[in-house]
């Protein structure tokens, strides 16, 4: 099987999918800008999600090598809630200090 051959391919077939002859980027309105609560939003769902992460790789691992951790199961349970506990103090924390900033803001 042989490759096609882009060589014959008539640009004006695809119409107008390519980047604009103007270098500009039109932004569409519902797009543009944002309000306030808007930017609070976003913000502090960003700020939630990686420290929640982190949170939770923290809790993971303080939880799987907890010494009171006598079996298997006992340990997974340990490493699992101390993850879930953690991921809420994390994100809980860099949110409402995201949020402080940006009503400071």
């Amino acid at each position: 099987m042989q490759p096609p051959d882009f060589g014959t391919i008539d640009p004006r077939t695809f119409g107008s999918m390519g980047v604009p002859d103007d270098d500009t980027i039109q932004i569409p309105s519902q797009f543009s800008g944002g309000g306030f609560t808007e930017t609070l939003t976003f913000n502090t769902g960003m700020t939630y999600l990686p420290s929640g992460l982190v949170g939770s790789v923290y809790g993971f691992q303080s939880g799987w090598f907890n010494p009171d951790a006598t079996n298997r199961r006992l340990r997974i349970s340990m490493a699992l809630n101390e993850a879930g506990r953690n991921w809420r103090k994390f994100g809980n924390n860099a949110a409402g200090a995201m949020a402080v900033y940006c009503f400071a803001s």
